[in-house]
């Protein structure tokens, strides 16, 4: 998609070798692929459960409205709360770090127009040649600066700058090459659905069949610490592993 993360400010774990937390689950993915059904099962549950009793959100992400939407009502529903909550510190820092490309691309532009480039001959006939390009490059040498620039283009890969896309499309002699390609969107972006989300506890959501789940009289398979889970979720389950 071309986007940062909406990354909550989560506490990362220290040396492992003087970290002391301790877990409920010593090995996360063992204990989770014995687990799948149930975990699946529990994943519907707040689904169907966030979409039949939660509100949608005042805010959305642009370009992905009806996503907002949907995952804004069902973490409502269940009670977890700020949803959104640091879109507009998001926006301000993508703004910060799109200004440099925004002026990367029109130079970029005025200087090889749509034409095939390697990330050095864009390095070395624009970034190198323009003095208030100010990207955060890395290096001491200009094969380090170049070489720097071209993993920086890598991330804006398929972004939308100043009214070109930014494509990557081959290689030549071992480098990739990349060209701008004018933005004329043909198709209508995503519409909401016509019919509004329920708020109502006793509207069933529109959802497939096989993620739907059982009433009490449902078949069950056994789970994998014992007791029930829906067939339907170990339907689920079984379709992941068939990979």
């Amino acid at each position: 998609m071309g986007r940062d993360p909406l990354v909550p400010p989560v506490e990362r774990p220290g040396d492992p070798d003087t970290d002391t937390r301790v877990f409920k689950h010593k090995n996360l993915l063992i204990w989770s692929e014995a687990h799948r059904g149930e975990l699946i099962w529990a994943a519907l549950t707040l689904v169907r459960a966030g979409l039949a009793r939660g509100q949608a959100p005042d805010k959305a992400l642009g370009s992905f409205e009806a996503w907002s939407r949907v995952m804004g009502t069902i973490l409502d529903g269940v009670g977890v709360p700020g949803f959104l909550g640091n879109l507009t510190a998001f926006y301000e820092k993508a703004n910060e770090d799109r200004a440099p490309w925004e002026q990367v691309v029109t130079a970029w532009h005025a200087a090889f127009s749509t034409r095939v480039q390697t990330s050095g001959e864009v390095y070395k006939g624009v970034v190198q040649n323009t003095d208030d390009i100010n990207l955060p490059l890395t290096g001491n040498t200009e094969r380090a600066l170049q070489t720097s620039f071209g993993a920086q283009l890598k991330t804006q890969q398929d972004r939308v700058i100043a009214g070109f896309r930014i494509r990557q499309v081959g290689k030549r002699d071992g480098a990739l090459t990349w060209r701008l390609e004018p933005y004329n969107p043909t198709k209508a972006e995503p519409t909401e659905p016509t019919e509004p989300l329920s708020t109502q506890s006793e509207k069933t959501p529109n959802v497939s069949p096989l993620y739907a789940l059982p009433d009490s009289t449902a078949e069950t398979g056994s789970g994998g610490s014992g007791g029930s889970v829906p067939r339907r979720a170990l339907t689920m389950a079984a379709m992941l592993t068939e990979q």
